[in-house]
């Protein structure tokens, strides 16, 4: 096994190739980094003035989502608040008992009218 130096099995093998293509590739790839960073701050910038605009759009749909969750508070709570009136209006009634002869609770109870608040709504 001879291990020997000699630039003609250099040569022999296309080393002369394969190291000029090696460093083809490795400077190629140098040259896109250097181009990345030397365009990394306009890509900034671009990209912070596309948030900032995002941002204002943002914030001017969310004040009107908040007008209008307002809004719509307002009116479930105005529907809840009827209801409950409903239901506690329901519970109470007004019981008339027309004057007569009969003394007797019991007598009168079959000529006991009853008015509900809610229907004199």
């Amino acid at each position: 096994m001879d291990l020997a130096f000699s630039w003609q099995n250099v040569l022999d093998g296309d080393g002369l190739w394969v190291t000029v293509t090696g460093m083809t590739i490795v400077f190629l790839g140098l040259i896109i980094i250097s181009v990345f960073i030397a365009s990394l701050p306009r890509v900034l910038a671009y990209r912070d003035s596309f948030q900032q605009k995002t941002k204002k759009e943002k914030e001017e749909s969310e004040e009107e989502d908040e007008r209008i969750d307002e809004d719509i508070l307002a009116a479930i709570s105005y529907i809840v608040w009827c209801e409950k009136e409903e239901l506690e209006s329901s519970d109470r009634q007004i019981i008339t008992m027309p004057k007569g002869e009969s003394n007797s609770i019991w007598a009168q109870a079959g000529r006991m009218k009853t008015l509900s608040l809610s229907s004199r709504r």
